[in-house]
């Protein structure tokens, strides 16, 4: 389901150039296309982390983001903590 994507694929794949692709998408969305790519990505590990059937290391690789740290970094810069932070803030049913 994830993976790893690329401006060159996507504008391939349109059949347009990478600046206008890139444009178009800033434009309308206000941020890069990887930028929003990363933040669904982060959107999805914090739905797993409430689900608490996989770990935080198993959440990464589903995700496929290249490391852990990497991830980690990532899930910091758009929910203001770590995900082991995230998973303890939130409330078990």
């Amino acid at each position: 389901m994830y993976g790893k994507i690329s401006i060159s694929q996507i504008s391939a794949q349109l059949h347009y150039g990478k600046t206008h692709v890139s444009n178009v998408f800033k434009k309308a969305y206000g941020r890069s296309i990887i930028d929003y790519y990363t933040y669904i990505k982060v959107e999805e590990a914090k739905r797993l982390i409430r689900e608490r059937n996989h770990s935080i290391t198993e959440i990464a690789d589903r995700l496929k983001f290249d490391t852990l740290q990497y991830f980690s970094m990532r899930f910091r810069k758009y929910v203001g903590m770590s995900p082991r932070e995230y998973a303890k803030s939130v409330k078990v049913d």
